[in-house]
C-alpha cells in the first residue's frame, strides 16, 4: 500500500535503521523486514506467510485529525522497498466492520480480490517474481479451505532485496485498536531457488510510531521471532492519530 520506508502522515523527519539489524521506527509500519546481505543473497524472488486476521471494532471514527478516511490496518507479506509486490488482508472499522483480501505491484493501486475472509480467519499468502514482467499473487483463506491466485504480466518487480512482514496504517488514515496477531511461517527464497526462514539473527524490526521517531507515542510493536515457526506478534499499543 506505500513504498517500505519509514513515513511520518504529520511531515516529521524519521529515524531509519541502518541495514541490516537496527531498529526502524516508522510512522505506518510494524513488523519485520530481512536484507538479502544477511543471508548471503543477491535478491529474494518469492515470500510467504501465514496469520490470524486482525479483528477491529464495528465503528466509523470522526473528528480525528487524519480526516474521515476509514480507520483500517493491514496485514502483508511482500518482496522490495520502493517497488514492492506484496498481499494481505485489510480490517476496516466500518459499521459493521469489514475485512478483505488485496494484493499490489506497488506504485500500482492495490487490487481487492481473493476469497472473503473474516476476523480471527487463519489465512496464507505468498508473493512471486516470475520474470519477464510477470509476478503471481496467491491468497488463501486457510479456516473456510477457499483460495485463489492471480497472475500480474505487468509487474514492475525485477528482483529486490527485502523480504517485508508488516502491519500498515495507510497514510492519513486512523490506527484502530486491532489487539493483537500472529505472522507465523514467515519463509522467503532467493534467485538462486535458497530457501531461508525469519530469524532474529536475519531479521531489522520496525516499531510504529506517532511521528515516526523513537520519541512518538509507540503505536503497534512486533514481539521476539520464535525460533519453532519463524512467526511473531504484532500488537496494538495506541491509536493513531490521539483523537479527543
Amino acid at each position: 500500500m506505500a513504498a517500505l520506508t519509514a513515513e511520518d502522515p504529520a511531515g516529521a523527519s524519521c529515524e531509519q535503521g541502518t541495514v541490516p539489524f537496527t531498529t526502524i521506527y516508522s510512522g505506518n509500519y510494524a513488523g519485520y523486514r530481512v536484507h538479502d546481505s544477511t543471508v548471503g543473497a543477491t535478491e529474494f524472488d518469492s515470500t510467504d506467510s501465514t496469520w490470524t486476521v486482525p479483528d477491529v471494532e464495528d465503528h466509523i471514527h470522526t473528528g480525528c485529525s487524519a480526516g474521515d478516511s476509514t480507520p483500517s490496518v493491514a496485514a502483508w507479506v511482500g518482496i522490495g522497498a520502493t517497488d514492492i509486490i506484496q498481499s494481505g488482508t485489510v480490517s476496516c472499522s466500518t459499521d459493521p466492520a469489514s475485512y478483505r483480501f488485496w494484493n499490489e505491484d506497488y506504485s500500482a493501486p492495490p487490487v481487492y480480490e481473493g476469497p472473503s475472509v473474516s476476523a480471527y480467519d487463519e489465512v496464507y499468502a505468498s508473493d512471486e517474481w516470475l520474470g519477464s514482467n510477470e509476478c503471481e499473487f496467491f491468497e488463501e483463506n486457510i479456516t473456510t479451505g477457499h483460495y485463489d491466485s492471480y497472475l500480474d504480466s505487468s509487474c514492475t518487480h525485477h528482483g529486490e532485496n527485502y523480504a517485508d512482514y508488516i502491519t500498515e496504517l495507510s497514510k492519513d488514515m486512523y490506527l484502530p485498536n486491532f489487539g493483537s496477531y500472529f505472522h507465523d511461517y514467515n519463509d522467503f527464497a532467493d534467485s538462486n531457488s535458497n530457501n531461508y526462514t525469519l530469524t532474529s539473527s536475519n531479521a531489522q524490526k520496525l516499531i510504529m510510531t506517532s511521528d515516526c521517531t523513537s520519541g512518538g507515542t509507540v503505536l503497534a510493536t512486533p514481539g521476539a521471532i520464535s525460533s519453532s515457526d519463524a512467526g511473531f506478534e504484532t500488537t496494538h499499543e495506541a491509536d493513531s492519530p490521539i483523537c479527543n
